[in-house]
């Protein structure tokens, strides 16, 4: 089954993906903070315990804490911009589906074109 340039059918596909993309990319911007884990984001305090080696490993193990945060906080950052990206993108899939969709309305016209006249003046020129 062949669907013509000017069916209703393929404008109808165009402006159902055009709404699908509309809300994917405002679920990308609303609903970014609801599947990410909350957490403080805290740093882990400095304790001392005098001059033996319970206070370097406490530090040690405050240190490997702090950057696990840091990069937990920066993957989120990260995450959080993915997904404006993803969102903007999807609008404006959704704005050339709509166009598409539009464009698919107008009906289809054909132009006939003459091709006896080119004919003939290829065979005078090789005649020449």
């Amino acid at each position: 089954m062949f669907v013509k340039k000017g069916s209703k059918l393929v404008a109808i596909l165009y402006f159902v993906i055009a709404i699908l993309a509309l809300i994917f990319a405002i679920e990308c911007f609303e609903g970014y903070g609801k599947y990410l884990p909350s957490s403080s984001w805290e740093y882990t305090n400095y304790e001392y315990y005098g001059g033996d080696a319970y206070t370097g490993i406490q530090h040690a193990c405050t240190d490997i804490s702090d950057n696990v945060v840091l990069v937990g906080y920066h993957l989120r950052h990260m995450a959080h911009l993915l997904s404006d990206c993803i969102g903007h993108i999807l609008i404006v899939a959704s704005l050339v589906f709509v166009t598409l969709g539009i464009k698919s309305l107008k009906p289809v016209t054909y132009i006939e074109v003459k091709t006896d006249n080119i004919v003939n003046e290829e065979n005078k020129q090789s005649e020449n």
